[in-house]
């Protein structure tokens, strides 16, 4: 699969093209981001492009402050083992974390509808421009803390005083991920998430990342969707190439992790049974072994041959998303029958 990158020389300013040639290629940005890049030729399927422009995305925001003295340890606040604040302000979470650096603040951690408000009041010149941001947290701080030892108003001027810089950061805005996670809405999940994992462009393409997992947002489900398009790239080759011994050695360590003795996951979960182990050790637990209308009697298998020949013989979940996702991009992409991939 060929692909273009374009790149401008942050010094000389100059504008350099390249084009490359991959054996196989797996996409990890946002699908925002996605949707602005040139995917005219790229053999998306038409579910995974209706699946680019609709899937909802998520909004977060977070606002750090940095202040003279770490005055949250001091008399009369005495906060000294870190955590997490909670309030209906519109700063919503305050966390403090780290007693090695304790004059920054995280001030405010939002999603969603709090993150599009407050996201409104962050700019990239932020200590200029978001002025109002700074008047906000600085209030919302001192209702917090403020108490009989500090009323509010010597409160907000105890923090102005001790105020050096602030910084907010609205994953929005930022032109890399256009949202922070993916936020499946009413049926989505059950609609398009099934777009999201299969292979494209006759097996060369592969979308993965927290949205390509049903563990969204958490940076093992981008890890997860790693490892199952790994799976299900060699489940198709080895559609073609039964005989190839080096694919039944990488589909195993896949399915069952290195031979050392000390693995105890089994080769795949059992239908119906709830994960027991890590998130994923090493396929992800999310991953089926069987397909939604396969009886639990049938007798399972990898190669299309064997299912299509002999009776009460069915695909696996990972063999038959390639093969179908194989027949699917031949269908829609027009490929010639005489052409050879």
């Amino acid at each position: 699969m060929k692909i273009k990158t374009i790149r401008t020389d942050p010094k000389t300013k100059k504008v350099e093209t390249k084009d490359r040639k991959y054996f196989a290629i797996s996409n990890s940005t946002t699908l925002g981001a996605l949707q602005r890049m040139e995917l005219s030729d790229a053999g998306l399927s038409w579910g995974t492009k209706q699946t680019n422009r609709a899937l909802g995305y998520g909004a977060s925001a977070k606002v750090g402050m940095k202040f003279r003295t770490a005055w949250w340890q001091t008399e009369p606040f005495n906060i000294d083992k870190g955590g997490i604040s909670r309030t209906d302000l519109p700063l919503r979470g305050e966390d403090k974390w780290d007693p090695e650096k304790p004059a920054v603040l995280l001030c405010s951690y939002t999603w969603g509808q709090d993150a599009q408000r407050i996201g409104s009041l962050c700019s990239n010149n932020t200590t200029k421009d978001d002025a109002e941001l700074k008047q906000l947290i600085i209030h919302d701080l001192a209702r917090l803390h403020a108490r009989r030892e500090r009323p509010f108003e010597e409160m907000v001027t105890f923090l102005e005083e001790q105020y050096i810089d602030h910084h907010g950061y609205d994953w929005y805005r930022d032109q890399n991920m256009s949202g922070a996670s993916a936020y499946f809405g009413p049926r989505q999940f059950s609609n398009m998430w099934q777009e999201i994992i299969k292979p494209n462009a006759l097996g060369q393409l592969y979308l993965v990342g927290e949205a390509a997992s049903s563990h969204h947002a958490w940076i093992v489900g981008a890890l997860e969707s790693v490892v199952r398009a790994v799976y299900v790239m060699f489940q198709g080759l080895q559609n073609g190439n039964e005989k190839f011994e080096a694919y039944d050695i990488v589909l195993k360590l896949l399915r069952t992790g290195p031979d050392n003795g000390k693995n105890v996951s089994e080769p795949l979960k059992k239908d119906g049974d709830m994960p027991t182990g890590l998130p994923f050790h090493p396929l992800p637990e999310e991953m089926p072994t069987r397909q939604f209308y396969t009886s639990k009697d049938k007798d399972l298998t990898a190669s299309p041959e064997k299912e299509a020949n002999e009776e009460g013989v069915d695909m696996t979940y990972g063999a038959a998303l390639a093969v179908l996702s194989l027949i699917e991009s031949f269908y829609e992409l027009g490929v010639d029958k005489n052409d050879t991939y």
